[in-house]
């Protein structure tokens, strides 16, 4: 179990790589992220980490002092509320509106975490209550892995603000 877990999180090293990349190829980022559990991390890094990186608003900048058991809790209910409310406002901009029908058949977030779900049920399904308790422990110490990643990458990094409050540039010394 260990192994398999530890093999996740090179397995979503090399899907947060594919996210990055344009047109196609980026979709292969899917794979690795939505079996680890973490689909949020396909908006969320993109769309908020990128451009947050070393704020209170980025949930992989860890505060100088903060305890990274305490907090990652946190970090991956920020990750994945953020995620839902971005797909939320992008239906209200494309449609006028929203409404529970829109967000359930056009919110990309509950798609893939249905997908999520429905891996675990299939590895249920296939092996059995113990192959579930794999898949999800899989799911679970990848998360772990890519929030100890963050951990070391962005502690204590804080961009700093100009007179008219906007941050600074990223730059660098933004990340170890």
């Amino acid at each position: 179990m260990f192994f398999k877990g530890f093999m996740s999180a090179f397995a979503l090293v090399a899907g947060h790589e594919f996210v990055h990349m344009r047109g196609w190829w980026s979709e292969f980022g899917n794979i690795p992220l939505i079996n680890s559990g973490m689909s949020e991390i396909l908006d969320e890094h993109i769309h908020n980490h990128h451009k947050n990186v070393g704020t209170p608003a980025d949930p992989a900048t860890y505060e100088l002092g903060s305890n990274f058991f305490l907090t990652v809790p946190g970090r991956v209910v920020r990750n994945n509320k953020g995620t839902f409310e971005r797909y939320e406002h992008r239906i209200k901009e494309k449609h006028g509106f929203n409404s529970w029908m829109l967000t359930l058949t056009c919110n990309k977030y509950l798609f893939y975490k249905a997908i999520e779900a429905a891996i675990v049920f299939l590895v249920w399904f296939c092996f059995g209550y113990g192959g579930a308790v794999v898949q999800m422990w899989t799911m679970f110490y990848g998360h772990f892995w890519l929030e100890f990643l963050n951990y070391i990458e962005h502690y204590g990094l804080l961009r700093m603000k100009d007179k008219d409050g906007i941050y600074d540039p990223i730059s660098y010394s933004d990340s170890w």
